[in-house]
């Protein structure tokens, strides 16, 4: 009896550990292509979404499909496509969006093909992405 309780408890954890890993772990899904891609820019263009991906997971499944290449620290943008932020941050790669609602003009625009792109509120890891929007990465130095 004793060894049939170990069993059962040992299965509970499995299964609640395999539930929590499915929710934690699991990002939004989102179609987007590299649209156009230099040594300093880097557009990406969303053509679907389930509403629920953020930019980092689009990013992801570019990186899987050898798209692009970026590493990350935490959750900031260290480099992409081989080109790394600088240690001082005196030039480094910023993010902007011709979706309106994850945008600020405040911070700063930049235009892409007659495109105002805004300033991204969010980082890579927040920000949920649009079907139809832009997402442009943009390495500059200050």
């Amino acid at each position: 009896m004793k060894r049939k309780m170990i069993s059962f408890v040992t299965l509970l954890v499995m299964v609640i550990f395999s539930a929590f890993c499915l929710v934690a772990c699991g990002g939004g899904t989102a179609a987007a292509e590299v649209v156009e891609t230099t040594d300093t820019l880097v557009v990406i263009r969303v053509e679907k979404t389930d509403e629920e991906a953020t930019l980092f997971d689009v990013m992801e499944a570019l990186q899987e499909d050898n798209a692009l290449q970026f590493e990350l620290s935490g959750t900031m943008l260290k480099s992409l496509n081989g080109t790394e932020n600088a240690s001082d941050f005196s030039s480094c790669w910023m993010l902007y969006t011709s979706d309106n609602a994850m945008g600020n003009s405040e911070w700063g625009t930049y235009d892409y093909n007659g495109t105002s792109c805004l300033s991204a509120i969010l980082g890579g890891d927040a920000l949920t992405v649009s079907a139809g929007a832009y997402y442009v990465w943009v390495y500059q130095t200050f």
